[in-house]
């Protein structure tokens, strides 16, 4: 007769032990990828906000410089205010040149932790006539 062998498989401590490191292993990815999608979405509102605020800029140039010194609104689809300021810049223009050079600030704001986007732009502007 054969004498009495060492059973096969696994004891109760081993699986328990097992069990816990996988619970481990998933809660860390669960987290990353949690975190992950949050910078992704928070990224994607970065770029939105950019964008708009270029946008601006190009409507306030294609208007040749006729948009009031300062206007301000809300894109309630997007969730953005914005405002848009022009103020004189000390360039050194001829007396007799027909342009006035301004500087063209562009701010778009999404509420939240995130600061404000800022594009900054010296736009040569034909002068008013007078």
């Amino acid at each position: 007769m054969k004498g009495r062998g060492r059973q096969q498989g696994f004891t109760l401590i081993e699986v328990v032990v097992a069990f816990a490191i996988l619970a481990l292993s998933l809660g860390a990815l669960y987290e990353s990828f949690g975190g992950s999608l949050k910078r992704g979405a928070s990224a994607r509102q970065q770029e939105l906000a950019t964008l708009r605020a270029a946008s601006l800029l190009a409507e306030f140039r294609g208007s040749g410089g006729l948009l009031p010194q300062e206007k301000s609104g809300k894109d309630a689809d997007l969730g953005f205010s914005w405002r848009i300021t022009v103020k004189p810049y000390p360039a050194e223009l001829s007396e007799h040149s027909p342009l006035t050079a301004e500087l063209v600030e562009v701010e778009v704001s999404g509420g939240g932790k995130r600061p404000p986007v800022v594009l900054r732009s010296v736009e040569l502007l034909r002068k008013p006539p007078t």
